[in-house]
């Protein structure tokens, strides 16, 4: 969880805490929406993640698939273009740790979530 945070600290600006919680937004997120075996492969390969998608608390809504996440984070602080880069920087270390041809299925398993790449 600290490369990932890191990353987004770096790359998004947001202090510790909060790309910590968009984090565990987006993993959440990505449990309930796509694979969720490929995600708890993705959570168990980066310690401190389950405990980061405990914190964040994503609730599934209305199911309309990624503009449920984006909204959620939005409506928890972050710009619009904030919301985005975390989900980028996201899908970017699950391709790494899962490879791009698995993280490229749980991509195009989420309704809208190719729009926010």
């Amino acid at each position: 969880m600290k490369v990932l945070s890191s990353r987004v600290v770096a790359h998004v600006g947001l202090d510790a805490g909060r790309a910590e919680w968009a984090i565990g937004m987006t993993l959440g997120f990505l449990k309930g929406s796509g694979s969720a075996h490929k995600v708890s492969r993705l959570v168990d390969a980066t310690p401190g993640a389950q405990e980061a998608m405990d914190r964040a608390g994503f609730k599934n809504g209305a199911r309309r698939g990624a503009i449920d996440l984006g909204s959620q984070l939005v409506a928890g602080g972050l710009t619009a273009d904030e919301a985005t880069s975390v989900i980028r920087e996201t899908i970017r270390y699950a391709r790494e740790k899962l490879g791009k041809p698995e993280t490229d299925e749980l991509v195009d398993s989420v309704l809208g979530l190719r729009e926010f790449l």
